[in-house]
């Protein structure tokens, strides 16, 4: 085992940012913390999730603990999802229950594949309060918070109060989290008594803190003491804070509560600049806080300095700053609400309306307050949602029971210009609200809701008179989904109030750096090049645009949409008219689409057959092959790859890599950092290896093994304080295979890590563990890239204790040959040999089939060739087919009996195409219809249409002649392979050795006409003719070209004949033999035949003649006998007499 120090140190930026918004892809929600009885009751619990995007958007909702829900969000159809009713859901805790230990039950994530606007709206207490917490995205994650709460200033001895609770909740993003609530108000004690400091939680867990100010005599300071507490952590945690319920009145008798609650952006995001809108209640509620982070901080209402408090101190700016006031000092339910002399109502029945106009706010008129301060501080506006005197349930009231907090935004030239949309905006579930929206924008600008002018609403502009840059609207009566546009930055809360239920929040207001969006082309599912656009958020409204590519910016893009054309990495920055800098989004990785080589939809990284030919990639390579880290500085694989290591770290003197010999190397990650503005940056080591020629890897977390028993000698976990990023060049991908979900992925590059994902390539790959931790020993997930000449696992440590460690291994897969030499390897080679014939034919064989185009378990191998495929190695001389250049031992070179001849040529004879010119696929380009097709131009030769090709027939044409012979070449054995027993082959391309010729141009094409020869009736074997006489040897055949017939005296010794005296008809199929002469007798006679097209000797039968001599002539003498007695009868004959003679 070797350990290789580092020797270059880089330094890496990470941590969060402050140009998030609550426009994002992620949303925190933690839990709302409640007593849980009579008016804190909680009922009906949603969420509300809306987009910009006219196409659904894809959104998984994660209650921790509990199991994801999935569904689509659009512009024209937001997402309204019932969470549940009363104390038992992820969103709600109990006050009781309170004991000091996290819960892993509590709270959501909201992800989704576009941005998304988030909000949680809720009942409680017979319907009579209601809230609403809105999700500021990302831009809520943080490590510093202050509180905001109601005041509480009223009568808390009563019966109202006896459920009022200020709290604060928290939710974990990352294990080992820890978390202080300090600087609360003199005096507090904590409900439960539960430790409020090193409270230490993992990811998805939550805790809160929660006090009560009822009654009086338990501790009156309880009543605002939540106010300015300080919420630190040392990893980014999102919190909710306020009042469960509460009230803001100030006056002394008491009555009237609601819930104040909201997501509190981080100290990071607050400005100093801020402008309230007034809400519609009394002087008594419409109270904002500002809560100082700083000391000595300086604070200014409508220009004129107030006062100056210090870090967790509060100022409740006064109702009157808005310019106009609405005090309501009794609460009797009926009568003169304002005391003017002239009552609202009489039983019931409005009195004198005009007179009584004075009574309530007009309606859509606004009434602003400015206020800055000398140092960042958080802003909540307390806002009424009813006017008073208005008609509730028991009669006329005042508004003090209407009442809302909000989390308010600092003014910032670099706010987007657009809300699109808020959902739903006067509803919680079937409820409908009165709906009211307030907006903040620059003087002057065009404002449209929902595309109509803001006019057409009869809303009037109120300048801001501290500041006259800027304008207020209130709009009322608005119901529905709503959508706000406006030419220059704008800020926008909404509120409605049923009956004494108030709910709302800010929509808009928090600045945001663009964040790239990835949109598919053509529908498909991958989203690489050349498959997406990258394009902004369509509330992305910046004055200019710049696209970067690896750092250096796109001449002429200047658009808010790209399509890229090249992998690498890309962003945006945009830019605002008269805001002073710019806004540039994450620098994002953009791959191409995983390589698919041969389009079976499975991408070559994770593809066992990359060319379809049935031949495994690792069966055409030198297989799997360990790689050796022990080097100091590289090693080789089987002298065939060379590769050197690369180190970088954070802290070169604390940073080890440590390799063995069979790929597994372990790395050390540094403590994290805490850089010079405060911000925290994660220690790193990056370990890197680079090849001399490309290389296909396997990447898996792993462990140090005892080399003799095999046995883990190093525990290696991997846990929540660690993340990775594993990289190959642009121009290649990664593919990780997580079919057990252990690993989150940043799939988007936002910083924000996602689960569920387990099949994503990219040319980077960001993962964490899934969960607390993952021991290598039982991690099945892994990493493939195919063909690349680099890698770099960089390791990545949030502790800033301790170094983090983690052992990985690397091995070589599937190490690719090149057989033929054509620059393209066997296992993406159509044709490995060279010889003309498809590989995917030569292994299968007379076994061939067309592939199927299915694959069932989606590993790349076509079903076509089933689960026990061998290739053929047809003649048995131990070389496959597909590499094998005479596959059936006949002498006829494979190419010379594929028919590709007609198309290339083999002048060297040597089995393979001259001159060859491949494309990508190792297939002559001489033979493909077009180049890379892989589809022949010709088609294989089988010349008698049996299942075997003429490369693997022993007689391609069936007509009984071996092609061996037909070619023209030896067969001494007959048994249709070239030569005699023994034969012998070459080791590599298949080809015999032993034999005495072939390998050259057969003498002609018979081996592939089948020109069978058959004779249906052979000469007579015995023929009889007498001397001098004539005979016929006939032949009798439909398939005979040509006869020559030969002759032997001996039956051994054959001689032609021609056509003279004796013999006619010697090249037809009956010879004549005239005037036989007696020296012929038992000679023999053949035919020997041919027929064209067929290459082999063959003779007819032999049939042998018999000649019988001619007879000598004898005359003989004269017999004589007389006729004695002269009647005309010889009266005696005697014939003996003449026997000798006869």
């Amino acid at each position: 085992m070797k350990i290789l120090r580092a020797f270059l140190i880089t330094v890496m930026v990470l941590g969060f940012q402050n140009v998030l918004a609550q426009y994002s892809k992620s949303h925190y929600i933690p839990p709302i913390t409640t007593t849980g009885n009579g008016a804190a009751n909680p009922l009906d619990q949603y969420l509300y999730i809306s987009t910009p995007s006219e196409t659904p958007v894809n959104v998984v909702i994660k209650p921790m603990g509990g199991t994801e829900i999935y569904g689509t969000a659009s512009n024209t159809d937001p997402w309204e999802f019932y969470i549940g009713n009363g104390t038992n859901t992820n969103l709600i805790i109990t006050s009781n229950s309170l004991d000091g230990n996290p819960y892993n039950n509590k709270g959501y994530i909201i992800e989704s594949e576009d941005l998304t606007y988030v909000s949680a709206r809720l009942f409680a207490g017979s319907y009579y309060q209601a809230g609403s917490v809105v999700s500021k995205g990302t831009a809520a994650l943080g490590t510093e918070f202050r509180a905001g709460t109601f005041e509480n200033e009223g009568n808390l001895t009563g019966g109202t109060p006896q459920n009022y609770l200020n709290f604060v909740s928290v939710l974990a993003t990352q294990d080992n989290t820890t978390v202080d609530f300090k600087e609360f108000g003199n005096g507090v004690t904590i409900i439960n008594n539960i430790p409020t400091e090193d409270i230490i939680l993992n990811a998805g867990e939550t805790y809160s803190v929660a006090i009560t100010p009822y009654p009086t005599n338990t501790n009156a300071a309880n009543a605002a003491g939540l106010i300015g507490t300080l919420i630190e952590s040392d990893k980014p945690i999102a919190i909710n804070s306020g009042s469960f319920t509460g009230s803001n009145s100030n006056y002394n008798e008491g009555g009237g509560q609601d819930l104040g609650i909201d997501q509190v952006a981080p100290a990071s995001i607050i400005g100093n600049e801020y402008i309230f809108v007034r809400g519609l209640g009394p002087d008594e509620v419409e109270r904002p806080l500002i809560v100082a982070h700083e000391d000595n901080t300086e604070i200014y209402v409508n220009g004129n300095l107030q006062t100056t408090i210090n870090a967790g101190d509060y100022y409740s700016i006064p109702s009157t700053f808005y310019g106009i006031s609405y005090s309501n000092t009794i609460y009797t339910g009926f009568g003169n609400v304002n005391d003017d002399g002239y009552p609202e109502t009489v039983n019931g029945i409005s009195i004198n309306p005009e007179l009584n106009s004075d009574d309530q706010p007009p309606t859509n008129q606004s009434n602003n307050m400015y206020v800055n301060t000398s140092k960042p501080a958080f802003a909540y506006q307390v806002i009424g949602g009813i006017r008073a005197g208005s008609q509730g349930q028991f009669g006329i009231t005042n508004g003090v029971a209407n009442v809302g907090l909000f989390y308010v935004p600092p003014i910032n030239c670099k706010t987007p210009k657009s809300v699109n949309n808020i959902p739903g905006v006067s509803q919680i579930g079937d409820e409908i609200f009165g709906g009211i929206i307030t907006i903040a924008t620059e003087a002057g600008a065009d404002v449209t809701i929902n595309g109509n002018p803001i006019g057409t609403y009869g809303a009037i502009a109120e300048v801001v008179d501290a500041n006259p840059l800027y304008e207020t609207y209130t709009i009322e009566g608005l119901i529905g989904d709503i959508s706000i546009e406006s030419s220059a930055q704008v800020y926008v809360a909404t509120f409605g109030a049923y009956e004494y239920a108030t709910f709302g929040g800010y929509y808009s207001g928090f600045e945001f750096r663009p964040e790239i969006i990835l949109e598919t082309l053509n529908n498909e599912d991958n989203l690489c090049i050349p498959n997406l656009t990258l394009s902004l958020s369509s509330i992305s409204t910046y004055d200019e645009y710049q696209w970067y590519y690896n750092d250096e910016a796109i001449s002429g893009a200047n658009s808010n949409s790209y399509t890229p054309s090249e992998p690498g990495y890309y962003q945006i920055s945009g830019l605002i008219e008269g805001c002073e800098g710019s806004l540039l989004s994450n620098n994002i990785p953009v791959s191409a689409c995983p390589e698919d080589y041969d389009n079976d939809g499975i991408n070559d990284n994770i593809d066992i057959d990359n060319d379809n030919d049935g031949l495994l990639d690792c069966f055409e390579s030198l297989g799997d092959k360990t790689i050796d880290l022990t080097g100091e500085t590289g090693g080789n694989i089987d002298g065939i790859y060379n590769y050197t290591f690369g180190l970088e770290s954070s802290d070169i003197f604390n940073s080890d890599w440590i390799g063995d010999e069979i790929g597994n190397w372990q790395t050390f990650a540094p403590p994290a950092t805490i850089d010079n503005e405060n911000n925290q940056q994660d220690g790193y080591i990056s370990s890197s290896t680079t090849f001399d020629s490309e290389i296909s890897l396997a990447i898996s977390y792993s462990s140090f093994f005892d080399p003799v028993t095999g046995n883990p000698i190093t525990t290696n976990t991997m846990g929540n304080q660690e993340w990775f990023s594993l990289k190959v060049p642009f121009d290649k991908t990664i593919t990780l295979l997580d079919p057990d979900d252990q690993i989150l992925i940043d799939s988007n590059f936002d910083g924000i890590f996602e689960s569920g994902i387990t099949n994503f390539s990219n040319f980077e790959i960001r993962f964490r563990v899934n969960g607390e931790n993952l021991d290598s020993a039982d991690a099945t997930f892994k990493f493939y890239t195919h063909l690349t000449n680099f890698f770099e696992l960089s390791h990545y440590n949030s502790n800033t204790e301790n170094s983090n460690t983690a052992i990985f291994n690397v091995t070589a897969t599937c190490v690719p040959i090149d057989s033929d030499g054509d620059g393209i390897v066997d296992a993406r080679d159509y044709d490995s040999d060279n010889d003309g014939i498809l590989d995917i034919v030569e292994a299968s064989g007379n076994n061939f089939n067309p592939l199927l185009n299915i694959d069932s378990n989606g590993d790349g191998y076509d079903d076509v060739f089933g689960e026990n495929f061998t290739p053929l190695d047809f003649d048995n001389d131990g070389i496959l087919d597909y590499l094998d250049l005479d596959s059936d031992n006949d002498g006829i070179y494979d190419l010379h009996e594929s028919g590709a001849l007609v198309f290339v040529t083999d002048d060297d004879l040597d089995g393979t195409i001259d001159e060859i010119e491949v494309g990508n696929n190792g297939l002559s380009n001489s033979i493909e219809n077009s180049i890379d097709s892989g589809v022949l131009n010709f088609v294989i030769q089988n010349s008698n249409d049996d299942s075997f090709f003429n490369y693997i027939n022993l007689d391609s044409d069936s007509d009984g002649c071996l092609d061996v012979i037909e070619a023209g070449y030896t067969d001494s054995n007959n048994d249709g392979i070239l030569g005699d027993n023994p034969i012998s082959t070459d080791e590599l391309s298949g080809l015999i050795t032993s034999g005495t010729d072939g390998y050259t141009l057969p003498i002609n094409d018979d081996f592939t006409i089948n020109a069978p020869i058959s004779i249906d009736t052979q000469p007579e074997s015995e023929i009889i003719v007498c001397e001098d006489g004539t005979l016929q040897i006939v032949i009798e055949s439909t398939t005979i070209d040509t006869y020559q017939w030969e002759s032997s005296a001996n039956g051994i010794d054959w001689n032609l004949i021609t056509d003279n005296e004796y013999y006619s008809g010697v090249n037809d199929n009956i010879l004549f033999i005239n005037n036989t002469p007696l020296t012929l007798n038992n000679f023999k006679y053949r035919a020997l035949v041919d027929r064209i097209g067929y290459g082999c000797i063959v003779y007819s039968e032999e049939s042998t003649i018999f000649i019988n001599p001619l007879p000598d002539l004898i005359v003989p003498t004269p017999l004589q006998e007389c006729d004695d007695d002269y009647d005309g009868i010889v009266s005696y004959f005697d014939l003996s007499q003449k026997t000798d003679e006869v």
